[in-house]
């Protein structure tokens, strides 16, 4: 399993869009991540994302995987 935490928003610190953010560079929607993840064999872990949608942890946000072990030849 693969647990991670990603910004889902631009830091404080970052300028303003449509400047580039310096913080948190990579911000993108949930389906980005997803897709990412799973062009690599990783699938959503869907009842722990709920668990913790359930929750409404407002501060940060939860990216649960299940992945496969991927041999290099």
């Amino acid at each position: 399993d693969l647990f991670l935490t990603i910004a889902m928003k631009r830091s404080g610190f970052d300028p303003p869009p449509p400047a580039k953010p310096k913080i948190h560079l990579t911000v993108m929607p949930r389906r980005w991540w997803d897709a990412i993840f799973a062009a690599h064999g990783c699938a959503v872990n869907v009842p722990v994302r709920a668990l913790f949608e359930k929750r409404q942890y407002h501060k940060a946000t939860f990216f649960p995987y299940i992945c496969k072990q991927h041999r290099r030849p």
